[in-house]
C-alpha cells in the first residue's frame, strides 16, 4: 500500500509538470497599475523601496520612469543606488537613456561607473553573441 501511494504521487506530479506551459512573452510587462508606483518607488526615501523600484523599471523596461532615473542618477551622493542606475537605464534602452549611459562614460569620476557603462555600451553595440571562428 505504502509504495502505490508513492506511485500514485509521482505519477500525479509528473503529470503535472509535463502539462505546464511556459509563461508567454507578453507577459513580462509591468502591470499599467504597477507604472505610477514604480515612479513613486524610485523617488522614495526609504531604501529598500528605492532599490526595488529602481530594479523593475529596468526589468519592465518602464519608458516612463526613465527621466526620473536619469534625474535620481544626477543626484548629488545616493552612489550606492548608480550601478542599479545606470542597468535600469541599459535596459529600458531608449535614446535618452543611451545618451545618458554615453555621457556617464565620458564624464563621471568614478572608475567602476564607467568601467560598467562601457560594457553595457558595448553589448548593445555588438551583441552578447561572439562569432564562432571557422576551422
Amino acid at each position: 500500500m505504502f509504495k502505490i501511494k508513492h506511485i500514485v504521487f509521482v505519477l500525479f506530479l509528473a503529470s503535472q509538470l509535463l502539462s505546464a506551459q511556459p509563461e508567454p512573452e507578453n507577459r513580462k510587462q509591468a502591470p499599467k497599475n504597477s507604472i505610477s508606483n514604480f515612479i513613486l518607488g524610485v523617488q522614495s526615501n526609504i531604501p529598500g523601496i528605492k532599490k526595488c523600484c529602481i530594479y523593475f523599471a529596468g526589468k519592465y523596461k518602464v519608458e516612463e520612469a526613465a527621466q526620473i532615473l536619469i534625474d535620481e542618477f544626477n543626484r548629488p551622493g545616493e552612489g550606492e543606488y548608480k550601478p542599479l542606475i545606470v542597468w535600469s537605464l541599459y535596459r529600458i534602452g531608449n535614446e535618452a537613456c543611451m545618451e545618458k549611459l554615453r555621457d556617464i562614460l565620458e564624464s563621471d569620476s568614478r572608475e567602476a561607473i564607467k568601467l560598467f557603462c562601457s560594457t553595457l555600451l558595448t553589448i548593445r553595440e555588438y551583441g552578447t553573441e561572439l562569432e564562432k571562428p571557422h576551422l
